[in-house]
C-alpha cells in the first residue's frame, strides 16, 4: 500500500521569502539558483509537517505574486502562506510560448524572469547599479505615490479573495511595517476598501532588531528566519 503523500505548504514572495544571501543561496551578490533550505518557509514547512514548496522570485513584485498564485496548480489539502513584496517595484508580463522553463537567478541584476510560457520583465524604482529603460519608464508616468498605494492594496485583496474562492487555507504576512497603506487609506478617507490584516512582525523588521544579515549584508539572516518561522507557526496554530 502506497503511503499518503505529505501534505504541501506553498509559498509564495519575494526576496525575503526566496532566502536570497543565506548560506546555500548566494552566487556573489545574488541569490543561488534555488530557494534556500534555511528560508522561513522550509522551516515552517517542517513545524507543520509539510512539503515545501517554495515559489517566491527575490525581486517578485505584488503584480509578479498575483501572476504566480494565479497560475499554480493546487491540490486539496495545501495550504498557501504569502509574504507580500515591498513597493515600490512593478513587472511586465508578457507571453512567449518559445521560452524555456525555469526560475531565472539574481533577479535584482537580471530583470528577465523565465515561467514557461511565461515571461516575467522586473521593474525597480531604485535599481542598482543601473536602471533599465522600462525601470525609467515606469518610473516616469506610473510610480506616483497614490497609484502605487491603491494597486499594491487592489492586488493584496486580489490575492485573498482568488485564495478564499478556491477554498485554499492562507496566511498572509508582509516584509516589513505595513502602515504605509494603512496611513495611505486613513489620509484619503478610504475606510471602505478592505485591508489583509498583517498580525506577525515582518522579517526584515525581525532581522533590523536583531542585527542579523544574511551573506550580502543585505537580506535578512538565518536566525531572523528562524525566528519569523517560530512566529508564523504560532500564529497559524492559533487561528486553525
Amino acid at each position: 500500500m502506497k503511503k499518503p503523500k505529505k501534505r504541501r505548504l506553498i509559498a509564495f514572495g519575494c526576496s525575503n521569502t526566496y532566502g536570497h544571501g543565506l548560506r546555500d543561496c548566494a552566487i556573489g551578490m545574488g541569490a543561488g539558483e534555488q530557494p534556500s533550505k534555511f528560508a522561513w518557509p522550509q522551516l515552517l514547512s517542517n513545524d507543520l509537517n509539510r512539503v515545501c514548496l517554495n515559489l517566491s522570485n527575490p525581486g517578485a513584485s505584488m503584480r509578479e505574486v498575483v501572476h504566480k498564485i494565479q497560475t499554480t496548480k493546487y491540490r486539496k489539502g495545501d495550504m498557501v502562506v504569502v509574504m507580500f513584496p515591498p513597493i515600490p517595484r512593478s513587472c511586465l508580463i508578457k507571453y512567449e510560448p518559445e521560452a524555456e522553463s525555469g526560475l531565472g537567478t539574481n533577479a535584482p541584476y537580471n530583470p528577465n524572469e523565465k515561467y514557461g510560457e511565461w515571461v516575467i520583465e522586473q521593474i525597480f524604482a531604485n535599481r542598482k547599479p543601473k536602471s533599465t529603460a522600462l525601470d525609467k519608464v515606469w518610473v516616469s508616468f506610473f510610480a506616483e505615490e497614490a497609484h502605487i498605494h491603491l494597486d499594491w492594496i487592489t492586488l493584496t485583496n486580489y490575492v485573498y479573495l482568488f485564495l478564499k474562492h478556491k477554498n485554499i487555507t492562507a496566511y498572509y504576512f508582509s516584509c516589513g511595517k505595513s502602515y504605509h497603506e494603512r496611513n495611505f487609506m486613513k489620509k484619503h478617507d478610504l475606510d471602505s476598501i478592505n485591508y489583509v490584516p498583517i498580525k506577525v512582525s515582518g522579517i526584515v523588521d525581525i532581522s533590523k532588531t536583531m542585527q542579523d544579515f544574511a551573506l550580502d549584508n543585505s537580506h535578512p539572516g538565518e536566525q531572523s528566519h528562524k525566528v519569523f518561522a517560530d512566529r508564523a507557526f504560532q500564529y497559524i496554530c492559533q487561528n486553525t
